[in-house]
Parts: C-alpha cells; sequence; structure tokens
C-alpha cells in the first residue's frame, strides 16, 4: 500500500535545494520514499530580487505491512 503526503520547503539558494529539503525533511520520519513531485514554485521577492524559494511537493512512500 501506497500513501502521499503534501510538503513545502524553503531554501534561500533555488528551488532544487528546496525540493532536496523536502526530501531531507520527509527522511527523517518516513521510511520507503519512492517519489516526489513538485507541484508549486514560489518565490519571495525583496527590491527587485528572489530572496526565498518555495516548493510544495507531494511525496509518495510504501506503507509498512
Amino acid at each position: 500500500m501506497l500513501k502521499i503526503i503534501e510538503l513545502q520547503a524553503d531554501s534561500n539558494s533555488g528551488w532544487q535545494e528546496a525540493a532536496d529539503q523536502v526530501i531531507k525533511v520527509a527522511s527523517n520520519t518516513v521510511r520507503g520514499i519512492r517519489t516526489v513531485r513538485v507541484d508549486s514554485f514560489e518565490a519571495q521577492v525583496a527590491e527587485g530580487l528572489i530572496v526565498n524559494y518555495r516548493v510544495t511537493a507531494k511525496v509518495l512512500f510504501e506503507l509498512d505491512s
């Protein structure tokens, strides 16, 4: 059986690092991660520059049987 959870993560370096943070945080409590699907990208802007990147992602993992 599989389960999907939705998580958000931030980075001041870029969306790739924010996506990596999703997996890093999820891996602390979830085993059997199979895929991650990034559903949305957001960026916080200050003085004409991006200062923070955020992703919202779904993490699919296998439940222990």
